[in-house]
């Protein structure tokens, strides 16, 4: 009984049709392209780059039969209260804003409209409820044993606790609350609408998927609103809680698609041209390359460096591809340090490339050397400079410029430059307040993540002062200023390259150049070349990979 539409890549089929046992659990098969067919039970992921044409793939969907579609645009702010409605009466309110708020295809654009079901949803679950305890209320005049019964509030209650065991959703009455259990074992209430947008954003989740009939689950980036690892955790829970359901998800989130157990991958390219990747194969590593817009990640590649930067004409990817100089490794650049190391995760998850192994290289910016221990012991390797241009700032790697052009009196011209730079002394105020800035951010990280409202204002005001208390974690923000202005005095007395450690080298690039006489594009394509191709400056090739040998992994 497929159900195709000429426009649809793929098409939805629930198997009715099959014997069934008692309490048996029939989960919907999916049809890609009319006749290549999805079975089973595990979930399905349709993942591509921003901008192939994903959101527009879900508003073709939207009208399909058998399917609940939970798009990306959604109100998620829970009304203050809540009106009594006849359960019929309610259940048509909602359908209604949700097929009104779905994004219906247009000529050729998707009409996007943010779905705001959110009063309705919570509307008819009070509906459902009431309804529920009238028809037990009668059954139990007929037979005072009648099984109790369950509703639909008390399914969202129960999963709101397995994701937040400390809190309890109360929809008892018509004014929704959440119960906080504090440390101490005291209690916080506070109003709903005062949650969080993540805390709102899953109850929005764990009400639509209640709520939602037999059949496909659709959801539109899944992992919105919500740190990484929960959202993995919330739907591992809301997957084993509706068996009646297969679950489809539609994101860009490389590290939530493969989190998904034995999940079928589809690759969508554009709006109309789907592909499903084999169950029996991993990820096609082109994918990666149109996720992460690293063009020349090779498909052959044994290993995968991710580096900070990008592709706008920076020194990242012709230095690192020069010292890496293989056809069995790619360079990636990928942006910050964050998306260096998240590239990382992704990788080292086995599930992409089976034989490539990841290289995350963090440069050591303005992190605290606790921060950067710590990364390394996750497996990156951090640059024992600042950042990437203080390695062609290396004392041994501009005599080889020097000595490559033939400059006769580098010593002195060195000489001269390092004691102009370590005297600028205007420029050490800046890098003290941005270490110090650095610290006290990592320090307060999620610090206030556990403060919440209270009807009562002055009972807020404690609590908040209580819980966002900065001086557990930062007792002394003036000896935090002190220890790093400690670490800048000390690298500008001591050693260069402890200095380049510290101190930021983009701009000392420049200088350094000048220093010795040329424009700074060809004291950088002399070390890149001499990396790139050693026959060709047989004077400064081995001196410079010898100089950066102990600074970069192996080559």
């Amino acid at each position: 009984m497929s159900q195709a539409n000429a426009s649809i890549p793929f098409t939805f089929d629930i198997p009715d049709h099959r014997p069934r046992m008692p309490g048996q659990q029939v989960r919907p098969i999916i049809t890609v392209d009319g006749d290549r067919i999805i079975s089973g039970c595990e979930p399905v992921v349709f993942i591509g780059a921003n901008g192939a044409g994903k959101s527009r793939l879900v508003s073709l969907v939207a009208t399909s039969p058998n399917v609940t579609l939970i798009p990306a645009d959604r109100q998620t702010d829970v009304p203050d209260t809540l009106g009594p409605v006849a359960m019929h009466d309610a259940e048509n309110m909602l359908r209604s804003q949700q097929n009104n708020g779905y994004n219906i295809p247009g000529m050729g654009q998707a009409n996007r409209r943010k779905v705001q079901d959110i009063n309705q949803l919570f509307t008819y679950l009070k509906a459902e409820e009431a309804q529920v305890g009238v028809d037990f209320y009668r059954a139990t005049a007929d037979s005072p044993t009648a099984p109790r019964p369950s509703t639909k509030i008390a399914d969202v209650e129960r999963l709101w606790r397995v994701v937040f065991p400390e809190r309890r959703f109360n929809l008892q009455s018509y004014n929704p609350r959440v119960e906080r259990t504090l440390p101490d074992g005291t209690r916080n209430t506070y109003a709903a609408s005062n949650m969080s947008e993540g805390e709102r954003s899953i109850l929005y989740l764990i009400a639509r998927i209640v709520t939602a009939s037999a059949g496909i689950v659709l959801i539109d980036e899944p992992e919105v609103h919500m740190h990484s690892l929960l959202a993995r955790r919330f739907w591992d829970v809301v997957e084993q809680s509706r068996l009646d359901c297969r679950f489809a998800y539609v994101t860009h989130d490389l590290a939530f698609a493969l989190s998904r157990r034995n999940a079928r991958m589809v690759v969508v390219r554009a709006e109309n041209v789907v592909s499903v990747i084999p169950a029996s194969e991993r990820i096609p590593p082109a994918v990666f390359e149109e996720i992460y817009g690293a063009a020349t990640l090779s498909v052959s590649a044994s290993r995968l460096v991710f580096c900070e930067g990008v592709d706008d004409g920076s020194i990242d990817r012709p230095f690192y591809e020069a010292w890496f100089n293989s056809g069995g490794t790619s360079v990636a650049p990928v942006g910050s340090c964050t998306a260096v190391r998240q590239s990382t995760y992704v990788f080292q998850s086995g599930d992409t490339i089976s034989a490539a192994s990841p290289t995350g290289l963090i440069e050591r910016d303005f992190w605290p050397d606790e921060w950067l221990a710590s990364r390394q012991a996750e497996g990156f390797h951090v640059l024992p400079v600042h950042e990437i241009e203080g390695l062609f700032c290396l004392k041994e790697v501009a005599e080889s410029v020097a000595l490559h052009l033939g400059l006769s009196d580098f010593d002195s011209r060195w000489t001269d430059f390092e004691a102009s730079e370590k005297s600028r002394a205007m420029q050490r105020e800046p890098v003290i307040v941005e270490r110090a800035k650095r610290r006290i951010d990592i320090a307060l990280e999620g610090l206030a993540n556990a403060a919440r409202s209270n009807p009562d204002r002055p009972a807020t005001r404690a609590a908040f002062v209580s819980t966002v208390d900065i001086s557990r974690v930062v007792s002394d923000i003036g000896a935090v200023f002190d220890v790093e202005a400690s670490v800048v005095d000390q690298a500008c007395a001591g050693s260069w390259d402890g200095y380049l450690k510290v101190m930021p080298n983009k701009r000392l690039l420049g200088s350094l150049a000048q220093a010795l006489g040329m424009h700074k594009d060809l004291y950088t394509s002399v070390v890149v070349g001499a990396l790139k191709n050693p026959d060709a400056y047989p004077a400064a090739a081995n001196r410079i990979s010898q100089a950066l040998q102990s600074k970069l992994p192996p080559r």
